[in-house]
Order: C-alpha cells, then structure tokens, then sequence
C-alpha cells in the first residue's frame, strides 16, 4: 500500500497555529494524522492589516423642557440652550466636524435663535467636544404646551455621517417665578476678540436639598461665542460635580411616545435624586462673531410636580464687546544711499485694518 504524506499549515485569527501532516492511502482513504499548535504571532499580523478608522456617537446633554412665566409671557426667559455631546468612539482623528440642528416637525412658536451649525476642526479617538445650538419661544400663550422635535446631524472627514437619538423634542412648559431660585454672580472679561478662548463664572443658590431637575445657564449668543466646555459643582449633594449645565439627578424620561414622558423614572444619576444648593459653572468659550452681547443667566427646575425659574431673570449680567482682531500688513520702502527716508502720515499704518 502507498502512503501519500501532504503537510498543511492553517493560520486562525485568534492567533493559534496549526500544522500537521495527513497520510493517504492509496484508494484515497485517511490513514493517519499528526498535527500540532502553537502561538505564531497571527495577532500581530492581524493588527498590520486593520485600518483605523473614526466613528461618531451623539448624545443629548441639556433639558428637553423648556418654557415661558406662568402668570405673563413677557416676563422670564425664553431662550434656552439645546446641547449634544459628539464623541469620536473610533481609533482614528475625525477632522472637518460640523454639528448641524434641524427642527422635524412645525411650531411657528419655537425656533433657532442663532446659527443652526457649530463647526469643529477635529476630534481625536476617544475624545468628546460639546454643540450647542439656541432657542427661543416666540412670547405667546400659545406657546404654552406645545412642542417640536428636532435632530442634530453631524458630518466631516474620515467618518460616516451620524445622527442624534430620536425622538428628542422640547416642550413649553408653564414656569413658576421662585425667589429661592437667584444668581450670584457672572464673571468674565467684558472686552474680547474673535479667536480668543475665554473663560467665565457664573455663581447660582437654589433651595438647600437640590431639585429632581435642573438646568443654570448663561444666555451665551450663539453666532458669538461656541460653549467649548462647562464644568459644575453643587453643595447638594456633598461633593457632587458635573461636565454639563444639565443635572439630570431624578433620571427623566425625555422620549415623547413613552408613558412616563416627563417624569422621574431612574435610575438616579445623583445621590438621592436631586442637585443644586450653591451651584458654580465655568463656562470655557471660543469667540467666533464680533458685536455686543448682555449676557444674563437662568436657573429653572422641576420640584414638586411643577417647575419654576429664578425670580432675579435679568437683573445681573456682564455685558461683553467682541471685536475683530487687528489686521497689520506688510510695508516697504525704498530710498537712495545716504538719503534719509521720510514717511508721510498715516506711514505704516495706512494698510492696516483694526475693526
């Protein structure tokens, strides 16, 4: 009988090896095998082929509620901030990003008040930058209870476009005027240029234990100034801090199709479900517009079955210039040799531009 030996070599992508030798009989039947496993470094082979690529997440990071004074619509805020949070979950830079808001149903009664992109140069693997977008209610009673949802949409280099979770919406509510609920302070420099990033403070009190909800917020234009980053600390409870304006500390149901819509239904993302006390924000911005801006700030919440605002709305602010940075231009002149040279007025200055 003749005995035919084939050796085989197969790699697997766990990184095991397998080699062995299969002998066959003459009619072609398998009379033996012999084979072995070993480690030979497929993982590190493996690793040479893949292609790092970058990929988006987006998440909601402000207060779907939103609203106008209860007793008189022209009192109050109506301006509030609609944040995401972009994340790059992939193993390569997502460079070029822009964030893009979108309203997907009508209400003549709610609206953007402000640019509808927020652009962003690049987001390394594992990184999250922050976009937030304004709107404003227009000032009617017919504002109140009513709704509209909106997406965010995100696109840019080196990454398949993505979209915001839906359905996600903002809903007027009707907002209970509150002296427990003040601002302290806003601080920050009152005169910048566009591309500057700067910093500012704002200090809030609100009742001692905290709120289920709440929200405290500068009333940053957005074709102004681009929120780059907020980062907060509360009293209540001890020790508590947070890397957005919005404390969601009860856990609330924000999906409109869900029975609980607007509701505290956990888990609690703050110990004993409520935030606040003395709150202090810093708000780290990028100068993007030129103008002038009084910025105020607001502080709403939900307690008690109802919601309330800061009574105070509008009495302190910081009012800040934004300019153009100057423009200087290259200049030159020529004279003979011992020729004193003389420049008339404006001389140097006369192609250069300070806005």
């Amino acid at each position: 009988m003749k005995r035919f030996g084939i050796r085989m070599h197969s790699r697997a992508l766990s990184g095991v090896a397998f080699w062995g030798a299969v002998w066959l009989g003459a009619g072609g039947g398998c009379l033996g095998l012999k084979g072995q496993e070993g480690d030979h470094g497929d993982e590190a082979q493996l690793g040479q082929t893949h292609q790092a690529v970058a990929q988006v997440a987006i998440s909601h990071i402000t207060w779907g509620t939103i609203g106008l004074d209860s007793n008189s619509v022209t009192a109050g805020p109506n301006v509030f901030p609609v944040g995401v949070r972009i994340t790059n979950t992939g193993d390569a830079t997502a460079t070029n990003l822009t964030a893009t808001f979108a309203f997907t149903t009508a209400n003549a009664n709610i609206n953007l008040a402000g640019p509808p992109t927020v652009n962003i140069a690049s987001l390394d693997p594992g990184a999250h930058a922050d976009a937030y977008f304004s709107v404003i209610i227009t000032r009617t009673a017919a504002a109140y209870n009513t709704s509209r949802q909106f997406q965010v949409t995100v696109s840019g280099t080196g990454f398949a476009t993505a979209t915001s979770p839906m359905l996600r919406e903002v809903y007027v509510e009707k907002l209970v005027s509150q002296n427990r609920n003040s601002i302290t302070g806003i601080t920050g420099p009152t005169a910048v240029s566009i591309g500057q990033t700067q910093t500012y403070n704002l200090d809030v009190k609100t009742a001692t234990g905290g709120y289920e909800q709440v929200e405290a917020y500068l009333t940053f234009p957005t074709g102004m100034f681009q929120v780059i980053s907020t980062a907060s600390t509360y009293t209540a409870p001890t020790g508590a801090t947070n890397d957005k304006i919005y404390a969601d500390a009860c856990g609330w149901d924000p999906d409109p199709t869900s029975p609980t819509y607007r509701s505290c239904i956990g888990p609690e993302n703050f110990t004993g479900g409520k935030a606040g006390g003395v709150i202090h924000t810093t708000y780290t911005v990028k100068v993007i517009g030129s103008g002038t801006a009084s910025v105020t700030a607001a502080i709403y919440d939900f307690s008690g079955s109802s919601y309330h605002y800061n009574s105070d709305f509008g009495a302190l602010s910081i009012n800040i210039v934004s300019s153009s940075v100057p423009v200087a231009t290259d200049d030159s002149f020529t004279t003979a040799e011992d020729t004193t040279l003389t420049i008339s007025s404006p001389g140097v200055l006369a192609n250069d531009s300070d806005p």
